[in-house]
């Protein structure tokens, strides 16, 4: 009897064909993994190093999930923002903490606040504390100096470093954002109009807020284009006080409420930042960056407002999170979970949608693997995000192989597979 081991190809045509169909399949199977797996990096002009690509990362304050058209708002009207969602991924289970402080301590340091002490705003006594069952955990008010922010892991890694805004995480000395890896930093928070700004910066009086945090950003932009650049643009809007252009409020003073969303100055406020969100849009587009820039929207934690609902006091009620519970400082998803946008152009698929829970943490991890940057002294809590925001066109080229080269009844559970990776059709 002839061993079938020493058979030879020759005596089965057939099997030989598929042999070497299965081993060229193999191959490109194998090629895709390892290119979705290292990203669409380009070459640089020496072709030695791939190109890593721009971040620019704009955190709104106050913002709640549906204060944005492309998450719900049929009231507020947010057409850049809702651009670069049709632009990119949306994701719909993304979270911060209850308010602003322990939100950007976690971003900055890649820890939860157990790790940095960062639990919520200013000090216990900032609350009658005193009616509550637990005395509450003394609070850290500024990021512990032994934490690497990442940008100034971002800045080892050859990258020039912006932050223009409200830091929150301390701005004396050595905890000012210039010392804790930006290359330039302006801190300014509190008021819209007449602002301060830290250091002192001059600006045209009347100047608004948003706008002027917005002229500095696009001119990092422009001095910056030619390497790598992070850019964290932390605006004050939509927090209290509620002051915006008159012209804005005018727009929206006679429009009809809809559920929860109702006041115009609230709107105007909320018009400004996506107005921000153009211009940088279109600075990238200018510039011809938008191809390497990976853009990230999202804000600090829930709107205020949605608190009636849950028979608390309704004063400074401003807008409602509906259908989520409560609003900024509850541990209710109307507190905690935010409207999150990201665009990379020849990443992530355009008007993709991920309801893979996502966290603040995660962010660090995400932008120290975008920018190949080295790991910071801190144990780092969160996941790179990198992988869901590639899925969607990672598995649209490798269902499209399948379909393609795998007829065989073997490669059926791998074509499933892949086809429950992301939103792809494969017959």
């Amino acid at each position: 009897m002839t061993d079938p081991s020493q058979t030879t190809d020759s005596a089965f045509p057939r099997f030989s064909r598929l042999r070497r169909r299965h081993e060229f399949t193999t191959f490109i199977m194998a090629t895709a993994a390892v290119l979705a797996a290292r990203g669409p990096a380009d070459a640089d002009d020496s072709g030695d190093q791939p190109r890593r690509p721009n971040i620019v990362f704009i955190l709104a304050d106050d913002l709640g999930y549906t204060d944005v058209a492309c998450f719900g708002s049929r009231y507020y009207e947010t057409p850049n923002i809702d651009r670069l969602a049709a632009e990119g991924m949306r994701l719909l289970s993304h979270h911060h903490c209850q308010n602003c402080a322990p939100t950007r301590a976690a971003l900055m340091s890649g820890q939860y606040g157990a790790r940095t002490g960062v639990y919520t705003v200013g000090g216990i006594d900032r609350f009658d504390w005193s009616r509550r069952p637990l005395r509450p955990v003394d609070n850290v008010t500024s990021l512990p100096l032994d934490r690497d922010t990442i940008a100034r892991q971002l800045k080892q890694a050859g990258y020039a470093t912006g932050m223009f805004g409200k830091w929150h995480l301390g701005e004396n000395g050595e905890y000012h954002p210039s010392r804790r890896g930006f290359d330039e930093a302006i801190c300014s928070a509190g008021k819209h109009f007449n602002f301060a700004t830290n250091p002192k910066t001059p600006y045209p009086q009347g100047r608004y807020l948003a706008d002027f945090l917005t002229d500095r950003a696009v001119d990092f932009i422009t001095r910056r284009k030619d390497q790598p650049f992070f850019l964290y643009l932390p605006h004050f809007g939509v927090h209290s006080p509620h002051q915006a252009k008159p012209e804005l409020i005018e727009r929206f003073r006679d429009k009809p409420a809809v559920g929860g969303h109702h006041d115009p100055t609230y709107a105007a406020m909320i018009y400004s930042v996506d107005e921000s969100v153009g211009r940088i849009l279109r600075t990238l587009d200018e510039l011809q960056l938008a191809e390497r820039t990976v853009v990230v929207f999202t804000s600090d934690n829930g709107g205020v407002g949605g608190y009636g609902r849950e028979g608390l006091h309704k004063a400074g009620e401003i807008t409602d999170n509906a259908p989520l519970r409560s609003g900024k400082g509850s541990l209710y998803e109307g507190g905690t979970r935010e409207p999150f946008v990201v665009r990379w152009p020849g990443v992530v698929k355009p008007g993709s949608v991920c309801d893979v829970p996502t966290i603040h943490v995660d962010l660090y991890a995400t932008f120290l693997e975008l920018g190949a940057a080295p790991r910071p002294r801190q144990v780092l809590d969160g996941e790179s995000l990198l992988t869901l925001w590639r899925v969607p066109v990672v598995a649209a080229a490798l269902a499209g192989l399948a379909v393609a080269l795998l007829k065989i009844p073997v490669w059926q559970p791998l074509v499933i597979a892949i086809k429950m990776l992301g939103d792809v059709s494969v017959p």
